[in-house]
């Protein structure tokens, strides 16, 4: 099933990507890619039949969080 989750809070950037990759790690998730151009960053993550993108986004006032899940067919 694919699914889209949002989050939005007072929260430090590098502080949400090492839960992201110590709990995607956790979960069986394999990490697949990283880049950071603030304010934006970006996690890619696999694991059997499923991919994850996960993306930060860093505001004044607040930090945005996208977390995008697919299943994956056949190799796709």
């Amino acid at each position: 099933t694919a699914g889209v989750l949002v989050f939005e809070g007072n929260v430090e950037v590098d502080s949400l990507i090492a839960f992201f990759k110590g709990t995607m790690s956790r979960d069986n998730w394999q990490m697949k890619g990283f880049f950071r151009l603030p304010p934006k960053s970006a996690l890619l993550f696999e694991k059997k039949n499923k991919r994850s993108i996960i993306m930060i986004e860093d505001s004044t006032f607040s930090t945005r969080v996208d977390v995008w899940t697919i299943p994956v067919t056949n190799g796709q």
